[in-house]
């Protein structure tokens, strides 16, 4: 297996043209990135704990965040071997070299890190052990290069749309959705809501395999190329270090 470590920095612009004014940073019945099992029972209990958000939240109870496909970088200082970058497979497993698989059903990515430590010192004495946990999102439409990316669970929706080159010419970002294969997880609305509120891919309920459908303006108009760029660089953005494997 041949990793491939890419580096992608993302910086505000000083110029922001009809950009929309930020709202609260957290929707109230939102999970935060990294959420422990804790925080969310928390959430459940609350006044917030109903409708769409404690669904999602109680299949993240039921069945943890690590989706088939989902990637793990791992670091291990005694054995170099243990230190690459893994997907997950069928069964929500994670095959590791010279030791056993490891399984990561119901393991939310807050203990991924302690489970993987835990399984991993049944064979290492006092490892050392560095989780990064990925998921592999989608975002198509109106962006310069759509595809599906490994991404991290604390990256913002916002970062995600510039990772894969921003809003192309053609973007109309007030119609963009996110989807969970054929079913809208996010309406134009919400999704706006979510870019304005500046979430995480996590706070968004964001699973692997899901898709941030950029909308596409057939209009030709080029103040909603304005509006979208404007929209998207008003908010701030971060600087991850990814990994791709191929």
């Amino acid at each position: 297996m041949r990793v491939i470590h890419r580096w992608q920095a993302f910086a505000a612009a000083s110029l922001i043209l009809g950009a929309m004014p930020l709202m609260a940073q957290e929707k109230p019945g939102r999970p935060p990135a990294q959420a422990t099992r804790a925080e969310l029972e928390a959430l459940l209990a609350g006044p917030g704990g109903t409708g769409l958000d404690a669904s999602a939240i109680r299949a993240r109870l039921r069945d943890g965040d690590l989706q088939v496909g989902d990637r793990i970088i791992l670091r291990v200082l005694e054995d170099s071997s243990l230190t690459d970058t893994f997907v997950v497979r069928a069964g929500r497993t994670v095959e590791l070299p010279n030791i056993p698989a490891v399984s990561v059903q119901g393991v939310l990515r807050s203990e991924l890190d302690s489970v993987l430590t835990g399984h991993i010192g049944k064979y290492v004495r006092n490892p050392t052990v560095e989780v990064t946990s990925l998921l592999r999102i989608g975002v198509l439409g109106g962006v310069g290069n759509p595809g599906y990316y490994s991404l991290p669970a604390d990256m913002l929706v916002t970062d995600a749309i510039m990772f894969a080159g921003g809003p192309s010419g053609a973007a109309k970002i007030d119609d963009t959705v996110i989807m969970r294969g054929p079913e809208i997880i996010l309406d134009e609305r919400e999704t706006r809501l979510s870019i304005q509120q500046g979430q995480t891919l996590d706070q968004a309920n964001l699973q692997g395999g899901d898709e941030i459908r950029v909308g596409v303006d057939t209009s030709g108009g080029a103040y909603r190329t304005v509006a979208t760029i404007s929209m998207l660089l008003g908010i701030p953005l971060t600087i991850y270090a990814l990994t791709q494997v191929f």
